[in-house]
């Protein structure tokens, strides 16, 4: 037990009650403490890099973090004698289709000296979802079939975690490494002869092969990788890369390259630097049906966070194309994927043309108000106008509540002469707006010195 306690996942099976008082059956713990038991065993059967250093014991005096080799050893071999025991309990849990409870802290009474016996309220617990569990138990098993040699059984306990572990959505109980459970797979798929989880060709060698074939399913290939996102973005570039060279007059082939390179590195959160809005403004009427044509087809299965990287994109497209958001009004149940309807009307009801007073959200194409902030700061780092820093500098306040803008460069950073006279500028004198003009007047004029002595 001394493996088992001090293993904080083994403080686990203390959460699980007997049955629930709603009629739910759930999880004894001595059922569950056969998971904790193999985990023992397989993470037992790797060598150990010993201990640095000399250990010597006072007399009367025991450490207890030290364990000895012979005590470790005895309690490998009982957890060895118990373990074909935990795997049929561990078995028959998959076969019985139980509700596992979970109880959080609010089901624990407290315990005082006046209460030794607090009553615990297990109904209030969280029940987990059964692919939740099923998924963890699976897969601990599988490993444990494997050290034992015992593939069919692993592969088995391994295919059933692969399909409900590419499913599961929020686990609470299930933490297993996904990268370890292909390797698994895969290894079992090796020994008995079966497909492994990469039966198919990789992509990055079928783009290859294509390239050399004249690209023949480059389009496919990409489109194809857009979700999956196997390929390096350096490879998708040099394929670019290849046509712009040797294919010059595949007008269509390389459009849709540079459009779905572009989709590529919005979905990855990635700044899109390419040359993609040129060619967008030389062949706007073709370049618009594929730019809609690749949103169509990755906006379905994006996660959310994909979603908000595609709803900028789709902003930003809509704003400089006419033809564009024409097409797109075509595509609106899909943009109804990434917009309200309320945002869609105004996406529609405004275009390049448009001018800016106009518009009703921020031109910035972004929800994130971290980033509306960054701009802003970029813009007033760089500016050299003192009508246009004050602009900046009220937008920076009225929107943003932004406190001491003079921080933001460490240039800005004034005299003692000024600021001794800043704290004589009378109280109702904007004291930070002088202070950033006159930071900026130093830093103008330095650089003038500095052209001039070059």
């Amino acid at each position: 037990r001394s493996y088992r306690e001090t293993d904080p996942r083994y403080q686990l099976q203390t959460l699980f009650s007997d049955i629930d008082q709603n009629g739910s059956i759930s999880l004894r713990s001595k059922d569950w403490d056969g998971q904790w038991l193999l985990r023992a065993v397989i993470e037992g059967s790797f060598p150990v890099k010993s201990q640095k250093g000399l250990n010597v014991q006072l007399p009367g005096q025991v450490d207890p973090s030290i364990i000895s080799p012979s005590v470790i050893e005895m309690i490998m071999r009982k957890l060895c004698d118990e373990s074909e025991k935990s795997t049929a309990v561990l078995e028959a849990f998959l076969e019985s289709n139980k509700v596992v409870r979970m109880p959080l802290l609010n089901c624990f009474g407290s315990l005082t000296s006046d209460c030794q016996n607090p009553v615990n309220k297990w109904e209030e617990g969280l029940i987990l979802q059964n692919d939740d569990v099923t998924c963890q138990i699976s897969y601990d098993l599988g490993r444990f079939y494997f050290f034992q040699e015992k593939y069919e059984n692993a592969s088995k306990h391994f295919i059933k975690a692969s399909e409900i572990y590419s499913k599961l959505k929020d686990p609470v109980l299930c933490q297993l490494d996904a990268t370890k459970l292909k390797g698994f797979y895969d290894a079992c798929a090796h020994i008995l002869g079966y497909q492994t989880s990469d039966s198919t060709t990789p992509l990055k060698e079928t783009l290859q092969t294509s390239v050399k074939e004249g690209h023949n399913k480059t389009i496919e290939i990409l489109k194809c990788d857009n979700l999956k996102m196997e390929l390096p973005i350096a490879l998708r570039d040099g394929v670019e890369l290849n046509i712009l060279r040797e294919h010059e007059g595949k007008t269509d082939l390389l459009l849709y390259v540079i459009f779905s390179n572009a989709i590529r590195r919005t979905l990855s959160g990635e700044v899109i630097i390419s040359n993609w809005n040129s060619f967008l403004k030389i062949h706007e009427e073709k370049s618009s049906l594929i730019l809609c044509e690749l949103l169509k087809d990755v906006i379905p299965n994006a996660t959310p966070q994909m979603k908000r990287y595609l709803k900028n994109f789709a902003r930003t497209l809509c704003l400089t194309s006419i033809p564009a958001k024409q097409l797109m009004k075509k595509y609106e149940k899909y943009l109804g994927m990434l917009f309200t309807n309320e945002d869609l009307e105004i996406l529609f009801a405004y275009g390049p043309t448009a001018k800016r007073e106009t518009f009703k959200f921020d031109k910035s194409f972004t929800d994130d108000i971290n980033v509306q902030i960054t701009a802003f700061e970029r813009r007033l780092l760089t500016c050299t106008e003192a009508v246009n820093t004050k602009h900046l500098v009220n937008q920076l306040r009225a929107k943003f509540n932004h406190l001491h803008l003079w921080t933001l460069n460490k240039k800005w950073e004034t005299p003692v002469a000024v600021n001794i006279f800043l704290k004589n500028v009378p109280p109702n004198v904007d004291q930070e707006m002088i202070h950033i003009l006159l930071a900026k007047a130093a830093e103008l004029r330095a650089i003038k010195c500095f052209l001039l002595l070059s």
